[in-house]
């Protein structure tokens, strides 16, 4: 009997071992099936948006790529965490000299209104399921967005994004004649391209025009945006339509 439950002590301990080895080789194969193109292609993303961070899922495949200065965390068991630090973007080039005179040998310009992703952290995004906090989507969700043939249609989200609002940064707060009202930054684009900042009262927008259109401290710590999935990557924050700039 004392040779028997040994016997089956023994098989018991084998059958575990091969069973974490199995565990750890599938583990190893989900490392290594890792999508590296779609990590670079999200890391330049990161780089042309100024990104903090991105959230991208394909395939039943969700993936988070980060700036260094940040740990990327898995939110679901699915996730496959990644941290990226992208290259520098300079503004331009020159010397210093031991005196400090400054010396630009090159330089590009900035863009007419600078927008860190975009939207107020407290901003509403569309969805069937009722209005949505932008900072509760994740990929996958799904939102209201505009089809090839102008229609409204539901569609998932591709990639959410966010990152830190620059100290002293500001919002336009656009307040419709019918009543709509939405806080974003002033380089992003309505369907038509054009960026909410150039918005002046009287100016149509979505079958309204404008009552107001007011710069205003933004307080929030980051400013977001997504990306959703369709022609358009239209969608509806707080009742007012925008493009993705993701």
């Amino acid at each position: 009997m004392a040779r028997d439950s040994k016997d089956a002590a023994k098989a018991e301990s084998q059958t575990s071992s091969e069973m974490a080895k199995s565990d750890l080789s599938k583990a190893e194969l989900a490392k290594q099936e890792i999508d590296h193109d779609l990590i670079r292609a999200l890391a330049k993303l990161l780089d042309e948006t100024g990104l903090t961070e991105i959230e991208f899922e394909r395939g039943g495949q969700r993936v988070r790529v980060a700036r260094q200065a940040q740990t990327a965390v898995a939110v679901a068991s699915a996730v496959r965490a990644t941290t990226i630090e992208p290259s520098p973007l300079p503004a331009g080039t020159g010397t210093v000299d031991p005196a400090g005179a400054v010396t630009l040998a090159s330089s590009r310009p900035a863009p007419r209104h600078l927008c860190p992703i975009c939207l107020a952290r407290w901003d509403r995004i569309a969805t069937p399921a009722g209005n949505t906090p932008v900072t509760a989507l994740r990929p996958g969700t799904l939102v209201w967005t505009l089809d090839a043939g102008g229609r409204r249609a539901a569609a998932p989200v591709l990639v959410v994004g966010h990152t830190p609002a620059p100290i002293g940064h500001q919002v336009v707060h656009l307040v419709l004649v019918d009543g709509r009202s939405v806080d974003v930054s002033p380089g992003h684009p309505l369907p038509d391209g054009r960026p909410l900042g150039d918005l002046r009262p009287g100016d149509p927008v979505d079958g309204s025009s404008v009552a107001s259109a007011e710069l205003r401290r933004y307080d929030g710590s980051d400013t977001w945006d997504l990306l959703p999935a369709g022609a358009t990557h239209v969608y509806w924050a707080d009742g007012v339509p925008l493009r993705s700039t993701l």
